[in-house]
């Protein structure tokens, strides 16, 4: 007769989940993420009263959106100094993502209180150049913390920017639908990220050591190099060209070519977000 098998060792017991130590880590980059990805969802539903209001054209409008995507990547390139020249302000915290955070939230409301074109470039400029130094400032902050605990919290940083982008699309179709114009919205959801603005005080980072530098590594020369990158920049500036594309025009083209209802118009861009 078979003997039954020896019964199985306890398991020893689980250490708290490894996902709530991210979440607690990213604290200060996921709040900024999350704001910064609230406001453009909102925005992007709300476009196509934003554009009523200003008596834009296609091209007007367009135009105004490469103007503020200009001066992002202008802001972009002065981010990491603006960024230290804030932190030198703080004895104990970090200042620069609390301020710069509460900047890109105060900028939200500006779009819906224009009635001008030009207005709303202006507006869409100053917008776009605060998102840009929060995007940056909290990209760094993510790769910093990646360095530090050796854990991968780009995707879960970025997973919380589309989620909020989605979410924030389809609250501002309901809430359009039931009449609520671009000031009421963009200005609700201004004092609505109020706490997530108030997670990105944190207290100055430790400076870690760097490791001592040895001999520099020679590297050999890879045949191609250069027509990869223009690939991988090509394929990286279409994928970018396509995302901007549906989260500007995609509100807009349900509701005035299909004849959608502002709730369902706001499905364009959060079904962006959503598979982002």
């Amino acid at each position: 007769m078979a003997r039954p098998p020896p019964p199985l060792p306890p398991r020893p017991r689980a250490a708290a989940p490894r996902h709530r130590a991210d979440l607690r880590a990213s604290r200060v980059p996921l709040a900024g993420l999350v704001a910064m990805g609230a406001i453009w969802g909102a925005l992007a539903a709300v476009m196509p009263d934003l554009r009523l209001r200003t008596q834009a054209s296609d091209a007007q409008l367009g135009a105004a959106f490469l103007a503020a995507a200009l001066v992002a990547v202008v802001a972009m390139l002065g981010a990491p100094r603006l960024g230290r020249w804030l932190d030198g302000w703080g004895r104990a915290r970090a200042v620069a993502p609390v301020v710069t955070t509460a900047a890109m939230v105060g900028a939200a409301v500006l779009p819906g209180l224009v009635t001008q074109v030009w207005h709303l470039a202006l507006a869409l400029a100053v917008l776009a150049a605060a998102s840009a130094v929060v995007d940056v400032l909290m990209n760094g902050r993510v790769a910093a913390l990646e360095a530090t605990r050796a854990r991968p919290l780009m995707n879960l940083n970025h997973a919380g920017y589309s989620l909020s982008f989605f979410a924030a699309a389809v609250l501002t179709g309901v809430a359009r639908d039931a009449g609520a114009g671009p000031v009421l919205v963009l200005g609700g959801l201004a004092v609505a990220l109020a706490p997530l603005v108030a997670l990105t005080v944190e207290r100055r980072p430790a400076m870690v050591a760097a490791a001592p530098a040895g001999a520099p590594v020679p590297l050999a020369p890879v045949a191609g190099l250069w027509l990869l990158v223009a690939l991988g920049g090509g394929v990286m500036m279409l994928a970018s060209l396509l995302e901007a594309g549906t989260e500007t025009w995609s509100a807009l083209h349900l509701e005035r070519t299909l004849g959608a209802g502002p709730a369902t118009g706001a499905l364009g861009p959060a079904m962006l977000g959503l598979c982002m």
